[in-house]
């Protein structure tokens, strides 16, 4: 292997697996020429600073918590960390492995497959290492407890670096079974939105999973938290209080043995045929599919446009960032309440249906702002929008059609799961119909904001769908915005909670109401009134 390629090769995908990034740098470059600016050097900044972030504030939080009685809690806070690390990096390593199109550019230079593959893996670790890096401080604070300083300083980077192999040998392992199904398919679009989804709705599946595992958590006599181990993670612990005990062997020993058994696997099948791979996709990609013409229906023009809009949005990563946050807001914070026993919601009276309108106030803020399909739905159009503007059709009905074709796609799913919690748990019909009108009336606001930002920062030569999402710095955006909407909003709810004790739960309810109206009416003055003529 040689190295000097893998370094060139290295530089190359990190551009394309963080294209906001060199989108970033270019617009520095262009107000500053005479200043050199490198998008590695961005890219590394960004991953640094985020990670000291994650570092010092999730630090403190562990420190407090004795996990030499706690080997329980220990492995949930592993097994929570690890999946999200999963999840977002396993999105990371498709867009760099099957989304990129530079891999056939390859064949014609003196490079190995495994050069390739390897560039492209160290490529994708950002994504992965974000999510992991609390974990570092988690290892050391926990084998300090366990066993001592020496053992925390000797163990915790080798068990950090397990970690992070076993969640890349998981992702590379579905990676390649996703590439297997899609040599065989002209439909990568479709199979390969599909599998992506799967994949990530079954990692937050194990994120819930986990979480809910952790509702029963009990104080123990010694002052440690009592709660469900999860197999595999709750290894780490036990490696290092008792290395050789039955619990270390069954939940250590062989899987780590079966972890380097598929390491193996891949570096002896996965890696070596990825070019082929690569080349069968593209064959099968490179077949027009004529049968798709001669069976195509007539339909009418207010159809064909929305199908249109349909087709934009045939992207995992894109899907999964516009319903993954929303989902998870969503139920994240209900899991412990549902898990809790004891728990009937049932009684809750009716008269809080102030409340119930700000919460959906809040969530239906949060389901259409920065990460939702109206935030990028325009330049998902890339080329064919310069197109469209010639077609003999009116321009702004047929943003008007992309605008609510994207906004039901956005928040009838979410809304409809969110209503369907709220009749499992029997509340009140009231109080799921003053959530509905908040969330309806928030999204539609909200909504409109993100699809005129997107227009404003109109982008029709993206190449990765996170450039998208981080125009005009929007991952900082994203962040504050999410931050600022669930601290006011919950600082909203608790407050009217706690002020029902004292009055009655219909008057807070009311002055809840006309605050939320006086809220909408001063945000449809600012964004909704006259909206369309702007893109006049």
């Amino acid at each position: 292997m040689n190295w000097n390629n893998v370094k060139e090769l290295l530089n190359i995908n990190f551009l394309a697996a963080h294209p906001q990034v060199t989108s970033q740098v270019q617009a520095k470059q262009a107000q500053k020429p005479k200043k050199k600016f490198s998008a590695i050097r961005g890219v590394r900044n960004q991953f640094l600073i985020l990670s000291l972030v994650f570092f010092v504030l999730y630090s403190t939080m562990f420190i407090g918590i004795d996990y030499s009685k706690s080997p329980g809690y220990f492995s949930i806070q592993l097994a929570l960390f690890s999946l999200i690390a999963l999840g977002t990096g396993f999105n990371s390593l498709f867009a760099v492995f099957y989304d990129s199109k530079d891999t056939k550019l390859y064949l014609s230079l003196p490079v190995k497959s495994e050069e390739v593959y390897l560039a492209k893996l160290l490529a994708a670790q950002p994504a992965i290492l974000t999510y992991l890096i609390p974990l570092l401080s988690l290892l050391a604070i926990a084998y300090w407890q366990i066993g001592s300083p020496v053992i925390a300083i000797v163990l915790t980077l080798p068990m950090f670096l397990l970690l992070l192999l076993a969640i890349n040998t998981v992702s590379l392992l579905l990676l390649d079974r996703i590439g297997q199904v899609l040599e065989k398919s002209r439909h990568k679009k479709i199979i390969s939105t599909g599998l992506v989804v799967l994949s990530t709705l079954l990692s937050v599946g194990l994120i819930f999973l986990v979480q809910s595992s952790s509702t029963s958590v009990r104080l123990s006599d010694d002052g440690g938290l009592i709660t469900a181990k999860i197999p595999y993670f709750i290894g780490f612990y036990h490696v290092v209080s008792n290395p050789f005990s039955l619990d270390s062997v069954l939940h250590f020993w062989l899987p780590n043995a079966l972890l380097l058994a598929l390491v193996i696997y891949i570096l002896k099948r996965v890696i070596p045929t990825y070019f082929d791979q690569m080349l069968k996709i593209s064959a099968n990609q490179g077949q027009v599919t004529r049968k798709k013409r001669t069976n195509s229906k007539e339909y009418s023009l207010k159809e064909a446009i929305v199908r249109h809009h349909l087709s934009t949005i045939k992207d995992g990563n894109l899907l999964m960032q516009a319903f993954l946050m929303p989902l998870i807001v969503g139920f994240s914070g209900l899991m412990p309440i549902v898990g809790s026993k004891g728990t009937d919601f049932s009684v809750i009276a009716p008269s809080y249906y102030g409340t119930a309108l700000i919460l959906g106030l809040m969530l239906g803020a949060l389901t259409t702002g920065a990460t939702s399909l109206l935030s990028v739905g325009i330049s998902l159009e890339r080329e064919n929008l310069n197109f469209i503007r010639t077609l003999p059709i009116n321009f702004i009905s047929f943003l008007q059609s992309k605008f609510y074709t994207l906004l039901l796609v956005q928040i009838v799913p979410i809304l409809a799961l969110h209503i369907l919690g709220g009749l499992i748990l029997r509340l009140s019909p009231l109080l799921i119909l003053a959530y509905t009108i908040g969330y309806l009336a928030a999204a539609y606001l909200v909504g409109l904001r993100a699809y005129r930002r997107d227009y404003k920062l109109l982008d029709l030569n993206w190449q990765n769908i996170n450039q998208l999402f981080s125009r005009g710095h929007g991952q900082w955006v994203v962040a504050f915005t999410m931050l600022g909407v669930m601290f006011l909003g919950m600082f909203i709810i608790i407050g009217s909670i706690i002020m029902s004790s004292f009055v009655s739960a219909h008057l807070i309810s009311a002055g809840l109401t006309a605050l939320a109206f006086v809220i909408l009416l001063i945000a449809y003055w600012f964004v909704g009134r006259g909206f369309w003529k702007t893109f006049e």
